[in-house]
């Protein structure tokens, strides 16, 4: 008996040695997983803050309802403020419209291709086809829309001119420039 007396204490004993050593290693197994989980969260913020600081960023600028070259036709200025080029896809119209317009004219499908280095202002410049209309009351709209980069990001924009054209023998007030009513229709994603 003295035999089977000794024995019960040593398999209890290592019974808790075991129920420790399980606990200890269940507790850092929640601690490796906690810190997987933590450490990916850290990945996907550097990654997204690296692509914000890395990646092109086009605004519009610089509009002239009457740009000198070519011809007196409007234009606007397109400046890169990232740090990388941009492969940039322009889709634009000018138009003349006697009611006023939320978003200005509606765009073409067909696009063209611009290449926009990064810094400088105006480093590229739109075209519109259409003269520059202040013969007759309205509004004269400039509005497109530039796709770049593989993330598809893109900006739009939007100006209207109100004009109202002098009366006979009166000089003309210059026209009143601003941004189209609807807000989605100067954006940059």
């Amino acid at each position: 008996m003295d035999g089977n007396q000794k024995a019960k204490p040593i398999e209890i004993a290592t019974l808790w040695v075991n129920a420790i050593t399980l606990a200890v290693l269940a507790a850092t197994m929640c601690g490796v997983f906690w810190y997987a989980c933590e450490a990916r969260q850290q990945t996907a913020i550097n990654r997204n803050l690296l692509e914000v600081t890395e990646r092109p960023v086009l605004t519009i600028s610089g509009y002239n309802p009457r740009c000198e070259i070519p011809g007196y036709l409007p234009c606007a200025g397109v400046q890169n403020s990232g740090k990388s080029p941009a492969m940039a896809f322009v889709r634009r119209q000018a138009g003349f419209s006697t009611n006023r317009l939320p978003k200005g004219p509606n765009l073409p499908e067909n696009q063209e291709r611009m290449i926009v280095p990064p810094g400088g202002p105006n480093s590229n410049r739109i075209d519109f086809d259409q003269p520059f209309v202040d013969t007759q009351k309205g509004w004269f709209y400039l509005s497109g829309r530039v796709d770049y980069g593989t993330s598809g990001y893109y900006t739009t924009f939007c100006r209207e001119y109100e004009i109202n054209p002098a009366k006979q023998g009166e000089p003309s007030a210059p026209p009143k420039e601003r941004e189209c009513q609807d807000p989605s229709s100067n954006y940059i994603k």
